[in-house]
């Protein structure tokens, strides 16, 4: 699904340690001594990335690094991508048995779906356009070699009312992974599945990973409270240099509307001239500039 989702506006181990920031986490095809089933580049996984295990600690360096690392992807995107290529996967372990892998788009930094425990069983989140796919269309838009899943009815991209109604915190985080979990085993084992549940866990997660990618001011915040959370009203007050010898403090716009406004505010953040607006108060660019905050820009490919 979307760190977003296709239509903004309603808003979705044995290893290759390469990046010094992530000297403790590992990208590779295989962590732990177990092989993750899938084809992508060991540059494209990043296992381990967050340890909820009672022997561990996800803590918010953790976090910190693993948008690092989602940011890092989302700059490797070329348009001639095909295939696997299109994908990286962040793997989380929640305990001594279960894992989840989150796969992205590199295009566009949306959460594209999930697997468990390693496996091939891929359950996607779809926007409206897919959802009219047949099978064999949604099969094409998920990496290869996996089974694709369905439960009582699709795992919709798009936001739904409700999206920002959790704390964002270490426990949410933990406890909707653990919702996705549960949720794939059902589908696949036939049970009776809480298909409106599963939905809501993604979008809350992908609030916590994507958005987080894409907005560096908030994700600082975040993760400075990873432990206690934050409201998703929550906002940062931050000095901006607006002109030569003069600092004034600026209150962003609550994070639930600032980040339906991603390609916007990169925009504004580039130079753009239109007049942008959230909730009534118009944003300059050095304020646009702030909110962004080193996070992962829009882009064309990205679509509106």
């Amino acid at each position: 699904m979307s760190g977003r989702c296709h239509q903004p506006q309603t808003h979705t181990c044995r290893a290759y340690p390469r990046c010094d920031l992530m000297s403790d986490l590992r990208i590779g095809r295989a962590w732990g001594g177990r092989g993750l089933s899938m084809a992508l580049e060991h540059d494209d996984v990043l296992g381990n990335a967050l340890d909820f295990s009672p022997a561990s600690a996800a803590g918010a360096k953790r976090v910190s690094e693993m948008l690092v690392f989602l940011r890092q992807r989302y700059a490797t995107f070329t348009p001639g991508q095909t295939g696997d290529a299109r994908f990286f996967m962040a793997d989380v372990r929640l305990d001594a048995t279960r894992t989840v892998q989150l796969y992205f788009l590199k295009r566009n930094l949306y959460l594209r779906g999930w697997t468990h425990d390693g496996g091939t069983d891929f359950m996607g989140a779809w926007d409206d356009t897919e959802r009219a796919l047949d099978e064999a269309g949604r099969r094409q838009r998920i990496p290869t070699g996996m089974t694709l899943r369905k439960g009582s009815d699709f795992l919709k991209a798009e936001y739904g009312s409700g999206a920002d109604k959790e704390t964002l915190s270490r426990s949410t985080m933990e406890g909707r992974l653990s919702k996705l979990h549960t949720y794939l085993g059902d589908v696949v084992a036939g049970r009776r599945d809480d298909t409106a549940g599963a939905e809501a866990a993604l979008h809350v997660i992908a609030r916590m990973t994507a958005e987080m990618a894409r907005f560096g001011l908030f994700a600082k915040s975040f993760t400075q409270k990873w432990a206690a959370g934050l409201g998703q009203d929550y906002t940062v007050t931050v000095k901006l240099h607006y002109s030569p010898g003069q600092y004034t403090d600026y209150t962003t716009p609550p994070f639930t509307n600032a980040i339906v406004k991603w390609a916007k505010l990169t925009k504004k953040s580039n130079g753009g001239t239109e007049t942008l607006a959230v909730l009534g108060k118009t944003v300059v660019q050095v304020e646009a500039e702030a909110m962004i905050g080193g996070g992962a820009k829009w882009r064309p490919e990205a679509g509106e």
